[in-house]
């Protein structure tokens, strides 16, 4: 479901014979699409912790209580699982701005780089909301 959204905010990047892998319009592309993720996830985060606030009541029976509790567990774990998926998209974000890959040099951004193609990136699967 997130996935198809996402693939019909973004389309596939397609690059141009001769374009220099990863340059400035694939990055662009890339930060594009993380920052939007990102956003997403920060909207989620919100909205549960303002659900949680206002649905805190105390049920009488301790099977609903029971229920509650584990609907509350089952959410916050989404959430951390969410909020680490926030801080990969920082790192990659991080090293998109700084030309870094991922072994940390900029000498080895190609090499590095060259192992994923755009389009293997583009159709990458998204993180899907657990109902």
């Amino acid at each position: 479901m997130a996935e198809d959204l996402l693939h019909k905010q973004f389309p596939s990047y397609v690059p141009k014979k001769g374009e220099e892998y990863m340059n400035s319009l694939q990055h662009a592309h890339f930060r594009t699409i993380l920052m939007s993720l990102k956003g997403e996830l920060m909207v989620d985060i919100e909205r549960t912790v303002h659900t949680m606030q206002d649905e805190a009541t105390v049920f009488a029976d301790p099977n609903d209580r029971a229920s509650q509790e584990s609907d509350i567990a089952l959410e916050l774990r989404n959430r951390d699982r969410e909020r680490k998926l926030i801080k990969k998209i920082d790192e990659a974000l991080g090293r998109i701005e700084n030309g870094i890959s991922r072994s940390g040099s900029s000498d080895s951004r190609k090499i590095s780089w060259a192992m994923i193609s755009p389009a293997t990136c583009s159709s990458m699967p998204l993180p899907r909301k657990i109902i």
